[in-house]
């Protein structure tokens, strides 16, 4: 069976067609409720940029902390971790510079254990124990050095 189309004159009024387009109106309303949509989005892609790079930071420091370690245990020599006040760490054996880094925005202090005091035993062992404070972009971050096993770990502050 088929149903006779109805003109636009008998259709009605919110499903009539504007053949001109849309309105001024129309469309700023469109292009605001847009624009906050996308706003909302750029922050909440911003904060997880920040997020991410805060974990990076970590996650780099932990693997660079594990490499020195295994090296001192694998050579049988001593490995020391130097930290900077501005962000740099180096880390060097009797062989040379292992690996040196620096990051932006990150900054080491001293607590319980000095910026240079950081070396890892031939045994794998911490030589002192003790904390250093790490800051990255505005959040604090204690790096605790525990006593034997050589095992440290980073907590937030």
């Amino acid at each position: 069976m088929v149903l006779p189309l109805r003109s636009m004159a008998t259709a009605p009024v919110f499903l009539q067609i504007n053949r001109r387009g849309f309105s001024l109106m129309e469309t700023m309303a469109g292009l605001a409720l847009i624009s906050v949509f996308v706003s909302i989005g750029v922050l909440t892609v911003e904060h997880t940029v920040f997020q991410l790079n805060k974990e990076r930071v970590i996650h780099e420091l932990r693997t660079d902390l594990l490499k020195a370690q295994h090296h001192a245990v694998y050579t049988g020599k001593e490995v020391n971790v130097r930290f900077s006040p501005d962000g740099a760490y180096q880390i060097r054996s009797s062989s040379g510079i292992l690996a040196e880094k620096n990051h932006q925005g990150v900054s080491f202090q001293r607590l319980t254990l000095g910026l240079h005091e950081v070396a890892f035993l031939p045994n794998g062992n911490i030589r002192k124990f003790g904390q250093l404070r790490m800051e990255i972009d505005g959040d604090g971050y204690r790096i605790v050095f525990m006593i034997g096993g050589g095992r440290f770990y980073v907590e937030a502050v």
